[in-house]
């Protein structure tokens, strides 16, 4: 194992660039190497890709959401975000949603009460271009 690289770090950069070459000779280089390109994976466009397909899919559901509780004249909060009308709509809606369930364990914070106005006003010029036009 070569502690200059694995443990302690490189101190010393006077001589970094030959160090650098006699390490990519190395067996423990070498194996590193062999180990991470051996792992298969996807690349990272594709998995932005599913990534930014499940967000829309799960916004498009929080968005669908507030328009109903705005139709209904309905609260969206709560004393608590968790007991908020729009909470519990979106937790009943990710039974059938599964991007939305996960969408929603990782990116609760997305839902504050300054984002839900930001979605609000976004539907309001929506209706308001729709009359305009």
């Amino acid at each position: 194992m070569e502690p200059a690289f694995v443990s302690n770090g490189v101190s010393k950069w006077k001589d970094a660039v030959n160090r650098f070459k006699t390490h990519e000779g190395s067996q423990y280089h070498k194996a590193a190497v062999h180990a991470r390109l051996s792992l298969k994976t996807t690349p990272l466009s594709e998995e932005h890709a599913r990534q930014q397909a499940e967000a829309r899919v799960a916004l498009h559901a929080i968005f669908s959401s507030l328009k109903l509780l705005a139709r209904q004249g309905l609260a969206f909060r709560g004393k608590t975000m968790d007991e908020s009308n729009l909470m519990q709509l979106l937790k009943l809606r990710a039974t059938d949603i599964p991007e939305l369930d996960s969408w929603l364990k990782r990116r609760i914070k997305y839902l504050s009460p300054e984002v839900q106005n930001e979605m609000l006003e976004i539907m309001a010029h929506e209706i308001l271009r729709g009359i305009i036009n």
